[in-house]
């Protein structure tokens, strides 16, 4: 249906089409077609989109929204990143400079820097290395020994499937003689075109289904979690604590009690989101919410499918960062190509006649080890020397140095914490001197001095911790 509509704007006469959210729930291979037709066509596109991918394969200008503001951009997609971070390093070099060795540093900092401008830098440079890092990956030939199949089978593997099949009551074959396994630690993507089977090789290895042919074996102690798409939230009169926590103000998370409010803050809520109603928030508020409960049951297989469908882009670069950060084993569906480019290290790919390869390394090394400008599906390509060539290679895990997030969300907020402690100070010296001289105030000025020193015992304690994760952050951005 979506690919109907896309067509029927697409045919109408006009000399400027506007598209928003184009790629959204199309498969790889329909994306590519509409790459095409918009990279051949002689009309003009203003596109609204978060696929990072799609808006460098079809643009020649940005128009950037930030803050109520519109800044235009000589360059497409491709380019606007490098402009951006840029445009901002020249926008904060008159009014912020980190200096580590200085505290009073940071008290100016405090009072002048946005943390909406730091986390959009910040998350630009660390994208540009996660890039960096996954064009060196390493391929060694695969080399089996029975040292290796004794530690895989004993103590890694999760998941094994072996023979898979399933055909539809129609007689149509979605895929057949599928063979994988899951080791802890791997972040396999799967890709395919939109009704290959996809969404359904995820109930059959959740055992929610049964297929046709073939079993799946996992680990007697394994505990996943399954994030659907399209999945609503049914309590949307509910408030997002209640959503979360039920009763009283603490949940379990990982085996330890924390505060719903200080938890949520971490997958980005405010205190005010905290307790609107569920269905106040946005789509990609929403998803987030569904995947801050998730994370809480500590899975250790967190299975995903198709996660990025609308979400903006804070929110992407949200959950593609705490994916790095996490350390169970990740099973992701998604069209996103960036997303899996930055996120996988191996991938099942849903070829034609109803084959699935395995494949390891990232959407882009499987396009260049084919050699293939696109993803195609054609029925009778030749992919015998694809799955001869994969299988001489290994499992590459990611493994990126960069701070846990927690880390990064502290880098972010303190400044704003101890700037509140700072006015709060001066409203409090304030009072001391209308108080001065004053008979019988003795004991609320000894109060008000209390204090007034816990707050500087704070703020002190804060600007340390402040300025080491600072340094840790640059030591880190300098590797």
């Amino acid at each position: 249906m979506r690919r109907v509509l896309i067509v029927q704007t697409l045919t109408q006469e006009a000399d400027i089409f506007f598209l928003d959210e184009p790629t959204n729930h199309l498969d790889i291979t329909a994306i590519e077609w509409l790459e095409d037709f918009i990279q051949n066509s002689d009309k003009t596109f203003v596109i609204v989109a978060h696929d990072r991918s799609f808006l460098k394969n079809t643009t020649q200008k940005t128009l950037w929204l930030e803050g109520g503001v519109i800044y235009p951009c000589p360059h497409g997609y491709k380019g606007f990143e490098q402009w951006q971070e840029e445009f901002l390093e020249q926008q904060q070099r008159l009014e912020r400079k980190f200096n580590v060795k200085m505290a009073a540093e940071l008290r100016w900092l405090a009072r002048g820097i946005t943390a909406r401008r730091s986390r959009n830098e910040g998350r630009l440079r660390r994208l540009k290395d996660l890039r960096d890092q996954r064009a060196q990956f390493i391929r060694q030939s695969r080399t089996p020994s029975l040292e290796g199949q004794k530690d895989t089978s004993a103590t890694r593997q999760i998941l094994e499937a072996w023979d898979l099949s399933c055909t539809l009551p129609s007689g149509q074959i979605l895929f057949k003689e599928v063979n994988f396994r899951i080791l802890k630690g791997d972040r396999l993507g799967i890709i395919g075109p939109n009704g290959c089977g996809k969404s359904t090789l995820l109930s059959l290895l959740m055992q929610q289904t049964e297929p046709t042919t073939g079993a799946i074996r996992k680990s007697a102690n394994l505990e996943w979690a399954f994030f659907r798409q399209n999945q609503p939230l049914e309590e949307l009169s509910q408030s997002v604590k209640k959503f979360m926590c039920p009763q009283g103000d603490y949940l379990d998370v990982q085996g330890k009690a924390r505060h719903v409010v200080a938890y949520l803050k971490e997958f980005l809520f405010t205190v005010d989101q905290v307790h609107q109603e569920v269905g106040l928030l946005s789509g990609g508020e929403r998803n987030r919410l569904r995947l801050a409960k998730i994370l809480a049951q500590s899975p250790s297989l967190l299975v995903l499918d198709e996660p990025t469908n609308d979400l903006d882009m804070e929110t992407l670069d949200f959950l593609k960062n705490f994916l790095l950060d996490y350390p169970g084993t990740l099973l992701i569906v998604s069209h996103d190509r960036d997303f899996l480019d930055d996120v996988v290290s191996c991938l099942l790919v849903f070829e034609a006649d109803g084959k699935v390869r395995e494949f390891s390394g990232s959407f882009s090394d499987y396009l260049e080890f084919t050699g293939k400008t696109s993803l195609s599906f054609q029925k009778h390509q030749n992919t015998k020397s694809i799955s001869k060539k994969s299988e001489e290679l290994i499992r590459i895990p990611v493994r990126r140095a960069k701070m846990p997030y927690h880390e990064v969300r502290l880098l972010e907020v303190l400044p704003g914490q101890i700037e509140g402690w700072q006015k709060e100070k001066e409203q409090l010296e304030d009072q001391l001197v209308q108080l001065a001289g004053q008979e019988g105030r003795l004991e609320e000025i000894t109060s008000i001095g209390l204090h007034i020193q816990s707050l500087c015992d704070q703020m002190e304690k804060a600007e340390e911790q402040w300025l080491t994760l600072l340094e840790k952050q640059e030591a880190l951005e300098g590797e």
